[in-house]
Order: structure tokens, then sequence, then C-alpha cells
């Protein structure tokens, strides 16, 4: 354990020799990347394995604060993405029913050489309840997948 002249020594160099600054902010730099590496990888334990195995890890492992105050926050922001992305497809499965109505209606009505904005006009507020650029990107994306031979 350092003693307070020692700290107060380090504070001093680190306030006034800026080479010693660099160096100790270099050091930072790969605890924190060691650190985030750790977590990282505890995370991905923590989500593959039966939580014995975890367990077991752990105990062998023996994580500083430092590595568990990253594997939080990184769990915090899997969480928020994960949760995320649930909101999302729940708010776009209208739209993309929609879609998929649209697509039909192009397989019985494909437009004409030239005629995608003729298309797109039809499908915008009469066939489905979009704007005509988005209409006008469903008949370009139809017909992309319709040239590649995708159903």
């Amino acid at each position: 354990m350092e003693e307070p002249m020692d700290i107060a020594v380090s504070v001093w160099r680190f306030k006034n020799d800026p080479e010693f600054r660099e160096r100790t902010k270099a050091l930072a730099g790969v605890a924190v990347s060691f650190h985030k590496q750790q977590a990282l990888y505890l995370l991905e334990l923590c989500q593959g394995s039966d939580p014995s195995d975890f367990y077991e890890e752990i105990q062998t492992f023996q994580p500083s604060s430092y590595v568990i105050a990253e594997l939080v926050a990184l769990a915090k922001r899997s969480q928020a993405k994960d949760a995320g992305r649930v909101g999302a497809a729940g708010r776009h499965t209208e739209n993309r029913a929609i879609k998929q109505d649209v697509f039909a209606w192009l397989d019985a009505n494909p437009p004409k050489p030239r005629g995608k904005s003729a298309a797109a006009t039809a499908i915008a507020g009469k066939v489905a309840p979009v704007v005509f650029t988005t209409a006008l990107k469903w008949v370009n994306e139809w017909e992309k997948l319709h040239s590649t031979g995708t159903p």
C-alpha cells in the first residue's frame, strides 16, 4: 500500500511532468482495455453457459471490481439494445404486413417496363395506406427481388 507522501509525489508528478502524465495515461488506457476484454469474456460466458459453469469460472477467475463494473455496464447496454429490438419489431409488424400485401398486389399486377412511378401512384393511398415515396421504394425493392428470382 502506498504511503500518503508517495501518493502526493505521484499527484505532483502527474500535474507537472508531461512525460510522466503521458505514461500514466497510456498505462490507464491499457488497464481499461484489459478490464473491458475480461468483462466481454465474462458476458459471453454468462450468456452461453450453464450458471454453475459461470459460477466456477468466477471462482477461479476472481475478477476485480473494475471488471465487475464494466460487466454490469455491458450487461445494461445489451439489455437496452434487446429491449429496443423487441420494441422496434412490435412497432413495425403492421408495416411489414402491409408491405407483404403490396408485394402480393405487385405479383398480381406487375408494373410495365418504365412504369414504376405509375405502380407507386396506384399503390399510394389506394392499395396501401402509404405515401408515394414509400410505395416507389417498395416497387423498386419488389423489382429487385423479382429480377433475382427470389419469390
